[in-house]
């Protein structure tokens, strides 16, 4: 499939589950079903990436779920210094239950709780 700039809201999967159309966008555009998806609870893989960055620091949050486990990663980096603050969390056999926001251009929140590490924030686009 050739690459497109994608300019206006569109299906990510098609009616199979097979990647709709091939591109890119400046801000998201695609509009994630995962009932369409026809594969196996052990095949998906989803994940989202938070960043937020000036010229000094960067903040990364990436949220991971492929089925046989999960993670939510934070990290703080410094960029002048190259000093990183790093924090995870793992979990086993999450098969879909870190509830990734199916729509992701709109406000939602995305919350991340367990033993020591509590996360929530207010995802704007």
């Amino acid at each position: 499939m050739e690459q497109k700039f994608i300019s206006e809201k569109t299906q990510l999967l098609d009616k199979n589950g097979d990647l709709a159309v091939s591109g890119y966008c400046e801000k998201n555009r695609f509009i994630y079903d995962k009932s369409i998806i026809k594969s196996s609870a052990l095949r998906i893989k989803e994940w989202d990436c938070y960043q937020i960055s000036d010229e000094k620091y960067t903040v990364r949050i990436i949220a991971a779920d492929i089925s046989v486990g999960g993670s939510v990663s934070f990290s703080l980096l410094n960029r002048k210094t190259g000093e990183k603050l790093e924090k995870n969390s793992l979990s086993l056999l999450t098969f879909g239950k870190t509830n990734l926001e199916n729509d992701v251009s709109r406000p939602h929140f995305f919350r991340c709780n367990k033993n020591d590490f509590d996360l929530k924030i207010l995802v704007t686009p």
